[in-house]
């Protein structure tokens, strides 16, 4: 019973917390999609190696692993960079921040504007964290957009 109770508290408690997300821009399409993560209050370590990346929409749904290929050669894999902290992939602590790269055209096609896809990012404990990427309906003479 106590096995339980702590996995399940560990479910809970190591999330990571999305800060932002946004896309690059090429030709008037999203063709990267980059999220800046950091742990939750309390969280432990989080290796993000050993995470996984649940992409739907707006025409496939997919699961996307870890790999550290070069952000173009990605296909339905994601990839980290270090903004903040010692480690490009284990987020160790609060203060941390990894970049998370997914490439757009790998999983799908490039996403156009006022696409939407839904990114739920389940940790090695099993924590899960949704976010809604909405990309915005004008992508005319931009290089980036805020999701």
């Amino acid at each position: 019973g106590s096995a339980t109770g702590e996995e399940a508290s560990a479910q809970v408690s190591n999330r990571i917390n999305i800060v932002s997300a946004y896309g690059n821009v090429n030709s008037e399409k999203v063709d990267y999609v980059n999220l800046t993560v950091r742990q939750a209050a309390g969280a432990d370590n989080i290796n993000l190696t050993k995470s996984t990346i649940q992409w739907i929409g707006p025409d496939r749904a997919t699961t996307l692993t870890y790999s550290s290929n070069s952000p173009s050669s990605l296909g339905e894999n994601f990839t980290t960079e270090s903004i903040k902290g010692s480690s490009a992939d284990v987020l160790v602590d609060q203060s941390d921040r990894i970049k998370v790269i997914m490439y757009a055209s790998g999983v799908s096609s490039n996403l156009g504007a006022g696409d939407e896809v839904q990114l739920t990012v389940t940790t090695q404990y099993g924590s899960k964290t949704t976010y809604w990427a909405q990309v915005p309906e004008s992508l005319k003479d931009k290089n980036a957009v805020t999701l």
